[in-house]
């Protein structure tokens, strides 16, 4: 145990060195901290709830998405697909669709893809008339 402390306490200056060294830059010069990402929004309504599919990015991009929002309660469950093409200027968003649903619980998944990469993003919501809550 005595030997791990000097081991350990010699790992500290090296873990805050590495801090702010930045992502690799792949081959075309973008690192991955440019990278497109994608996010589900959740906007509590009267009565229910607003999902919306976004994607993220600061390089140029275009590609297709795969919006699934999948409701489930006691009298058995429902599904809703949205899916079609994107195209983003550099450092833009977009909506990649909405869904305004009554309350309940939803999972909804939002899958990106573009030449080289994709993203995927998970939102899990519950909630009634007088309840929210949201997992991510």
């Amino acid at each position: 145990m005595k030997i791990l402390v000097p081991v350990a306490a010699s790992l500290v200056p090296l873990g805050v060195a590495l801090a702010g060294v930045k992502a690799p830059a792949d081959d075309r010069g973008a690192s991955a901290d440019d990278a497109p990402r994608c996010e589900i929004s959740v906007e509590k309504q009267d009565g229910g709830v607003a999902l919306e599919g976004r994607v993220i990015a600061d390089p140029p991009i275009s590609g297709s998405y795969r919006l699934r929002v999948t409701k489930t309660n006691g009298g058995g469950s429902a599904e809703i697909v949205q899916s079609g093409d994107f195209s983003l200027t550099s450092g833009s968003s977009a909506s990649l669709g909405f869904v305004s649903l009554s309350a309940g619980s939803y999972l909804a998944e939002l899958k990106v893809e573009w030449k080289g990469g994709s993203a995927d993003c998970k939102e899990r919501v519950r909630g009634g008339s007088k309840t929210f809550s949201r997992e991510i």
